[in-house]
Formats: C-alpha cells, structure tokens, sequence
C-alpha cells in the first residue's frame, strides 16, 4: 500500500491473528462444560457427579467423579438436578404435521402441588409450559387461530388457548377464577400457586430457583475504516474486549455491553498524498436490543464512545511520522448483527458506523467490521 512495508506487514499480521482467533474461538467452543448434579435412576439410585451445562430437552449428558461420560434419554432416567433446579421424565402428547405422538421429554419442574407446573425450552428458544394434575398433563399455550371473515379474507388471531386448560383443569375450586393474564413465566406461577392453595391444608412449593445475573465478558477484533470528504480511507485492523450485561427483567431481549477497542484509522488526503492517521483507544457503552428466537438471533445496537489517542502525519512515500498531536472527541454509534449461542458461550458478527461530535466542521465517520466471542 503505497510502498509502506510496515502497512504490507500489519495487515499480514493482522490476517494471521484473525485466523488464530477463530481457531481459538471454535476450539473453546467445542470444550464439553459441566456444572455439580445428580441423576435419578430408575431403580431409585442417585449418581452424583457433574451435567453438562447444555441441556436438552431430548437427553442428558452426565460425568461421574471419574471422568466417565455417559448420555441419558428421558425414558432410561426418572430426571436430575442441576444449579437446584429439578427435572423431570415426563411422557407428553406432542403435535407434529404427521400428526400427534406421545414423546418422552426433560421438564424443569416450577411448581409442586396439588398441580404440578413444568417447563422446558426448544433449540429455537420457544418456551413450553405444562400442567400436571392427577392423570392429566396438558400443554398451556398461545396458538395461531384462522379467521375468514364476511369478505372472505383470511387472517390469523392469536388465542389464549391456555386460559381455557388451566379452567378446565381447575373447575374442582369453586373459588379459582381465571381472569385475563399474559402468557408468560410469573403468571402461569401465581395461577398454579392460586389454585393449590385453594384447598385447606394444601400449599405450593415452588422449585425453581430464581435466575442469577450472567455477565459476559469477551473478545472481538475487525476491521476499521475512516470515511470523510477530505480524504480516502484505508481498511485497518481493530481489536478490544467488552463485558455483557443481559437485562433479564426484559426477557433477555436487552442487555448492557461496555467495550474498550484499540483502532488504528488511516487515510490518505486526496489534494496533499499525504497520509494521516489516529490511534485511538475507545471506551464507552451500547444497549443491545436482540431478537430472542431461533439459532441465528439478530439484533441492533446504540450506544456512545469516547475515543482517546494521537494523531499523526506520514508522508505517502515513506512511513516516518512528521507530526503529532493528541486529542479527545466523543462518538455515537449505531450497530447491527447476527449472534449465534455455542453453550454458555456465544459469537457474533457485527457492522457498526460512528459519528465523530464536535470535529470543529470535519465530518468524521468511522466504519467498523467485528467478529466477538462471549464467554
């Protein structure tokens, strides 16, 4: 690039990081990772040894105390217990397109009682909630209901089909009244709470042990480039680290990212050839809005960053500085991507663009490339 050996060798170097971090990246990934449980056999036993973190529904992978690693499916253990939270083998009807069939299924038990409450979670990040009472365990959910109406238009409506399950299954109270809740979490709790607790000398016991906080912290590193009318940028490499705060009182819809990232922006000046740059250490935060379902969850940032550095001056036929000086302005950003969970882990893609404030009449923009990794 313009005779620069030293711009050749940074990208070369930079190519070659990018390549061990991904390396690295799906390496660690692909670590087995298992947290203190026990699981309950058939016969009545209890294994006490470590679960895998990455549960699901379909079977369980567990390790005993000397290092022996074995799966389990629902139909060859009665459940387990992991981080205090009890699950459960449970037989449920479930409704495919070729039709319904009964599949044996891992449950997280909420609620204990007169009703029991389970629930568990699909790859796709849907929430599934059943009742348990006697005999009788039923699906409580939303479902899509088609509507042809007097013009012969179709059109879906969302219904509540689980307000008419939790009456039916609760018309033994004659002083349980459901009214008009949302379908969530906190509801079905008080609802099934509501109802054991209708009958003298009975009581709920609630199982599940409240969610902490996960905080994520994380590497990324990209690429930069520098966008103004005066000059034409150049593709530079960037590197930094951030830490992820998931707001859980939103679903995990939102979360808090604090990031401090090393940029070496470079252009060369259109009317002079000659090339000026920043090396610029940011620091600042975004609120992260993502979109809780499926694999490949996308999601959209705003946020606002103050970068600290030197600016330079270099003469486009060689690469000595003829000058410097420091400087101070604050930025704000807008960022858009594509986030994929690799158990407790997580990687991301992302593209962002910054504006500079008060670059006295020079219109400062920055546009930045990332890959990052959570743990």
């Amino acid at each position: 690039m313009y005779g620069n050996p030293i711009y050749f060798y940074m990208n070369i170097n930079f190519y070659s990081f990018l390549f061990l971090y991904l390396f690295f990246s799906f390496s660690v990934s692909a670590q087995e990772s298992f947290g203190p449980g026990k699981v309950y056999t058939l016969k009545g036993d209890t294994l006490n040894g470590f679960i895998n973190s990455q549960m699901t529904a379909r079977y369980l992978k567990y390790r005993s105390a000397a290092g022996e690693v074995k799966e389990f499916t629902p139909i060859q253990v009665n459940g387990f217990n992991f981080e205090g939270n009890l699950y459960k083998s449970k037989e449920v009807e479930a409704d495919l397109p070729i039709g319904k069939i009964k599949e044996p299924l891992f449950m997280q038990q909420l609620i204990e009682g007169r009703a029991n409450l389970y629930y568990y979670k699909e790859k796709d990040n849907s929430e599934h909630y059943w009742v348990e009472k006697g005999t009788e365990i039923k699906e409580l959910r939303v479902v899509d209901k088609t509507i042809h109406d007097k013009d012969g238009r179709i059109y879906l409506r969302k219904e509540k089909e689980f307000l008419r399950i939790l009456n039916y299954l609760f018309n033994d109270c004659s002083k349980y009244k459901i009214s008009e809740i949302p379908f969530s979490r906190l509801s079905l709790i008080k609802e099934v709470v509501k109802y054991n607790e209708c009958f003298e000398g009975e009581n709920s016991i609630v199982l599940a042990k409240k969610e902490r906080m996960k905080i994520h912290p994380g590497i990324k590193i990209g690429g930069s480039q520098f966008l103004t009318l005066e000059a034409q940028g150049k593709f530079t490499p960037s590197a930094g680290v951030f830490v992820n705060l998931p707001l859980n009182k939103a679903s995990r819809l939102l979360s808090i990212q604090f990031e401090a990232n090393y940029n070496n922006y470079l252009a060369v000046v259109l009317t002079t050839e000659y090339r000026f740059g920043y090396r610029s250490l940011d620091v600042g935060a975004l609120m992260r809005a993502m979109y809780p379902k499926g694999y490949i969850k996308p999601f959209l940032g705003l946020g606002f960053m103050y970068g600290m550095g030197k600016r330079y001056v270099i003469p486009a036929a060689s690469s000595q500085k003829i000058g410097h000086s420091q400087f101070v302005f604050p930025k704000t950003l807008v960022e858009g991507g594509f986030q994929v969970p690799l158990r407790r882990r997580y990687v991301y893609t992302a593209a962002r663009y910054e504006r500079v404030m008060h670059s006295k009449g020079m219109k400062y923009r920055m546009l930045n490339f990332s890959l990052g990794l959570g743990f």
